[in-house]
């Protein structure tokens, strides 16, 4: 995936993600990430938890549609909720 830094401006090529958990147990939170190459900015290119990863899961074995696009829903109100919480963190 081609990319352009929005801080050093750098043109690049993301040939590795990374993954990190944030916390313990039941409440931790999963961040996939790229760095660039240049500036060694990291941006954050998903949020997980255990409650999103569940229901991951589940869509992955639905066939019925409408069924799936709910979960599929319920997946982006909770990241976005996630998403503003580690900002006010």
């Amino acid at each position: 995936m081609k990319v352009n830094c929005d801080k050093c401006g750098c043109n690049f090529t993301v040939v590795e993600f990374f993954t990190r958990k944030i916390g313990e147990g039941k409440d931790y939170i999963q961040e996939g990430y790229f760095v660039c190459p240049n500036c060694k900015t990291e941006f954050i290119s998903f949020v997980r938890n255990r409650e999103i990863n569940i229901l991951i899961n589940q869509v992955k074995t639905l066939t019925d549609l409408e069924k799936k696009q709910k979960i599929l829903d319920k997946i982006d109100q909770l990241t976005v909720a996630l998403i503003k919480s580690r900002r006010v963190s």
